[in-house]
């Protein structure tokens, strides 16, 4: 290790810092999504937070597809990744929503 930085190595930083952000934003046809994950867009956390606060305070607990379509409009939300975060709620260790027989969504 040297005791002093190189032109090379601030340049090899910048790099990684590039190809680290498109990997964030990068969709799979590789176009460049703002919306995906990293500083600009909300955290995933923050967003299942979000649509389920916002779930709760329609005072119901049975939804269909077209209120969370609605939802996740109102709360902007990228539908690209809508699905997997409703998947990942269902499925997860303490889920907080579940799909019933009739193809609706029921909050738990």
């Amino acid at each position: 290790m040297r005791e002093f930085v190189l032109k090379e190595d601030a340049e090899d930083v910048v790099e990684l810092m590039r190809e680290s952000v498109n990997q964030v934003h990068m969709d799979s046809n590789g176009i460049l999504d703002k919306t995906r994950g990293g500083v600009v867009g909300k955290s995933k956390r923050k967003q299942k937070k979000a649509f389920i606060d916002a779930l709760r305070k329609r005072g119901q607990n049975r939804f269909t597809k077209e209120d969370f379509y609605a939802i996740s409009h109102q709360l902007d939300l990228p539908l690209n990744d809508f699905w997997t975060l409703v998947d990942e709620l269902r499925y997860s260790d303490q889920p907080e929503i579940r799909k019933g027989s009739d193809n609706c969504y029921y909050l738990l």
